[in-house]
């Protein structure tokens, strides 16, 4: 029994990564206009091969009214327009014109009508018996369109008389079979174009299989979507095994309804639904960070022997997951329904769960619990109302606060009790720092000391507008050597952060030197440019004295810029020892500066709310990808990216008061839901 559960859950799985490959392929159709450019191909074929012959032919009214807007002219180059090149035009909103709203489908009685008038350049009714144009074996009779050209106030395409005659050739034995009457003829070249149809329909179906495996191989690489190793992970966990079983009942309980993903079906797709989807898959995968292939003690029971095995495995588990994606989210659909008979044979437990509620509430409740379930060291360390999120809430807070006066501050945070609130000091100090010779950079940095029993809290104001200094100070992003880096080589850092944090050192570390309030634990957080000079204050705690270690409880940033070079962040982690947690709010553009093409990267455990204000806890790049690149509304019917909204949020999302509202939410004990992402 446990065989049979594994393998109906280990179908699940790949039923859940083909209905994400499924949604992107469709928006990937929706882009391309795969259909539409094969319909082009399959057209030319029932015309006779000729493009400029094609092309007239889809200026015809009866065709020209299927475009999803203007119909544009259709030339070779739509045909040869290659997929990944078309794809990316669109996506960045250069969408070919010649690709734009091509129709996907053309009735058969429309292509007959539309053929045979733009090949005799008359209605059938006015000509009654065709047998007079088609009794030569070759055409004897001249058309409009040979003589016409593209200059002047002529706009018709020149059709070449090879193409006439090859369309003629296709004509004249239908015509004559029909004895000249115009009804029969189009009903035999109905009949013509639905059989090069139906020879042609394995073109787009071949077409979606290659790019199943494409992005099934891409997705599971992201994800780390090796079928052998979720065998694994399902053998050795029965939580996890049960929470599959339950999802695979979910989703065979969606009888009436095609599932969500399927290329074909008519559900909505959005960007909820795909996140949802990936965020699941990767729940049940596992993260690459504790896949053995990188900690072989993780998972001692999939440890090969030797490292060319270990690379195998991992190689063979991923390619069996993108030949799984290749077949198809209908295929899988079909195999789950079979597995779920085989149980009800078995158990008697039926072919899937019945429940009053709809199927996709069932999938949906079933994906919370998986991705609870699979994540539980996580879900309960984060989860609402547990202490670290509240304490991360809390200084998202007080990073919010701190571009307030001092007595602002304290009122903000403590109220009416303000009088009998801890001591607050507040640090401001603006100097002329000489970066080197002949070179000044005015830095005006601002820091509050919370002193709050034995626990002290310093608290870093962010980059404020009005304050040129404090832009000037970001714009410095010519790394410079860290002279506190206890000899470690190569540790480089932004010498606007560095020069900004070094005019206030000196009395910063005074807050944790007075022997008469020595604390027992010390508390880093700040927003924006105040995040990342928390970073370099924590780091830089930890360096001058190893004893620091045992007093220091964490680091919390908001939207903090990236800090220094990869040698840097691995010293830094070395220090740190997972104490570090940032926050990024969805399309937030400061933690995506400076570039990390000048050397800059980040580190730590990642808060990211994504476009919904959901909370997840460390998701991968893709989940994020998704989440900021793909419109909010149905995605086969974007029709492209709105540049000055995303724009816009990405100066929006990084509002102090929008994080600190954010984790508000995400910490309140009566919102259960949703709190861990992959």
């Amino acid at each position: 029994m446990q065989m049979l559960e594994v393998a109906l859950s280990l179908i699940a799985y790949v039923l859940l990564m083909s209905m994400v490959a499924s949604a992107i392929i469709d928006l990937l159709e929706n882009r391309v206009r795969k259909k539409g450019r094969i319909l082009v191909k399959i057209v030319r074929t029932a015309c006779g091969g000729g493009h400029a012959f094609t092309a007239a032919f889809y200026q015809h009214p009866r065709i020209a009214v299927l475009y999803e807007g203007d119909a544009p002219s259709v030339g070779k180059e739509v045909e040869d327009a290659g997929t990944v090149r078309t794809f990316f035009a669109a996506l960045i909103g250069r969408r070919k014109t010649q690709n734009q709203g091509l129709p996907s489908a053309i009735p058969n009685e429309a292509f007959a009508r539309a053929f045979l008038e733009t090949l005799i350049a008359a209605k059938p009714e006015e000509v009654r018996d065709l047998r007079p144009l088609f009794a030569e074996p070759k055409r004897v009779w001249a058309h409009p369109q040979e003589l016409c050209t593209n200059s002047g106030t002529n706009t018709e395409p020149r059709i070449p008389a090879s193409q006439l005659d090859a369309a003629y050739g296709l004509v004249r034995p239908l015509a004559l079979e029909a004895n000249g009457d115009t009804q029969r003829t189009l009903a035999l070249l109905s009949d013509h174009f639905k059989n090069i149809n139906d020879r042609a329909s394995g073109w787009y179906k071949r077409w979606v299989s290659h790019w199943l495996f494409v992005i099934g191989l891409f997705l599971a690489l992201a994800s780390n979507g090796d079928s052998l190793r979720v065998v694994g992970r399902l053998h050795a966990d029965p939580a996890m095994r049960a929470s599959m079983v339950r999802l695979a009942e979910a989703y065979g309980s969606n009888t009436t309804a095609p599932i969500s993903g399927m290329t074909g079906a008519q559900n909505t797709i959005t960007r909820k639904t795909l996140l949802e989807e990936m965020g699941t898959a990767e729940a049940i995968s596992g993260d690459w960070s504790h896949d053995p292939l990188f900690n072989p003690t993780q998972d001692p029971k999939r440890e090969p022997a030797t490292w060319a095995g270990l690379i195998l495995s991992k190689i063979v588990g991923l390619v069996l997951t993108a030949v799984a994606i290749s077949l198809g989210a209908p295929f899988w659909f079909q195999v789950l329904q079979m597995i779920l008979k085989l149980r009800g044979g078995i158990t008697g437990k039926g072919e899937a769960a019945q429940a009053e509620a709809s199927p996709k509430a069932l999938i949906r409740e079933a994906q919370e619990e998986l991705r609870t379930t699979a994540l539980s060291e996580k879900a309960s360390a984060l989860a609402a109302g547990s202490p670290e999120l509240a304490r991360a809430a809390a200084c998202a807070s007080l990073s919010a606060a701190a571009y307030l006066s001092k007595d602002a501050f304290i009122k903000s945070l403590y109220g009416p009790c303000a009088e009998t609130a801890p001591r607050v000091d507040f640090l401001s100090r603006r100097v002329k720092m000489q970066l080197e010779p002949g070179t000044e950079l005015t830095v005006d940095t601002q820091a509050y000391i919370i002193r709050d029993g034995s626990r002290l809290t310093i608290v870093f104001r962010g980059t404020e507008p009005k304050v040129p200094a404090d832009i000037i100070t970001d714009l410095r992003f010519r790394q410079v050597p860290v002279e506190w880096a206890q000899g470690v080589p190569g540790v480089e850092i932004h010498r606007g952060f560095s020069a900004a944090l070094e005019a206030i050192w000196s009395e910063l570390a005074t807050a944790w030197k007075e022997t008469s309030q020595a604390p027992k634990e010390v508390v880093f957080c700040g927003h924006s440019l105040g995040g990342a000079l928390a970073v370099l204050a924590a780091v830089r705690f930890l360096a001058e004295d190893p004893q620091h270690s045992e007093i220091f409880a964490g680091l919390y940033t908001i939207g903090q810029p990236r800090v220094g070079n990869a040698k840097f962040v691995a010293w830094a982690a070395s220090l740190l020892k997972g104490r570090y947690l940032r926050s990024v709010n969805n399309r937030d553009a400061v933690p995506r500066v400076p570039p990390s093409p000048l050397g800059y990267t980040h580190f730590g455990s990642l808060h990211y709310f994504d476009a919904d204000g959901k909370f997840l806890c460390d998701p991968t790049w893709l989940v994020r990808f998704i989440d900021t690149s793909l419109p909010e509304e149905e995605l086969r019917t974007s029709s492209g990216p709105d540049w000055l909204r995303t724009m816009k949020e990405a100066g929006t999302d990084h509002s102090s008061d929008d994080y600190a509202s954010l984790y508000k939410k995400a910490a309140a004990p009566s919102e259960t839901s949703g709190q861990v992402g992959s």
